[in-house]
């Protein structure tokens, strides 16, 4: 599963086109999208990429999401495990993308009903996930203060930091400063 943050329903078509082209690129030959009735989605820039690069398009039928039942018992899911992220820890609300994508990642490391005998990730490339660097989310980070003008030597040269996922894969993680409100890359 992947998780993309829209601020705009006009970011869409650039998104759609982004991931499909992102999936050929890695030997995954899509056919054919299903997508709801949104004017985010049908137009004809969209339906002249798609069938430019031999991708169909396949509509639900109008106020009935159930025909994409998927889609929306996934994101019913995701929610649902974001708002339990939420209500275990004192961390702010508005972390609430970082908390969903942290959950999508670990969800395409876990075993599900709909792969059998394996995890999605196993299935998309072929190995077995290493999960050893999993973290709980809002696990506590220490971060190596780095590039200080005047270097105190009674001063801690370490502080304390929360994580909120990775970044470029498993190259960075993610963690959360509480005084200054802002989600760091180390």
């Amino acid at each position: 599963m992947t998780v993309e943050f829209l601020k705009a329903k006009s970011q869409a078509l650039a998104h759609v086109k982004a991931y499909l082209t992102y999936l050929k690129s890695h030997g995954k030959t899509p056919h054919a999208i299903r997508i709801d009735q949104g004017k985010e989605f049908i137009n004809e820039d969209l339906k002249s990429w798609c069938y430019e690069q031999g991708i169909e398009i396949n509509q639900t039928a109008p106020y009935s999401p159930s025909q994409n039942g998927i889609a929306k018992w996934m994101n019913h899911t995701l929610i649902k495990l974001m708002q339990t992220i939420h209500a275990a820890t004192t961390l702010p609300k508005y972390l609430w993308e970082e908390a969903t994508a942290h959950v999508a990642y670990l969800r395409n490391q876990s075993y599900t009903m709909s792969v059998k005998g394996s995890t999605p990730y196993q299935k998309w490339h072929g190995t077995r996930p290493n999960v050893t660097h999993l973290r709980e989310f809002r696990a506590p980070v220490w971060v190596l203060l780095q590039g200080q003008k005047v270097l105190q030597k009674m001063l801690p040269k370490l502080q304390h930091r929360s994580f909120v996922g990775f970044d470029d894969g498993l190259k960075s993680v993610k963690y959360y400063s509480a005084e200054t409100r802002k989600i760091l890359t180390l």
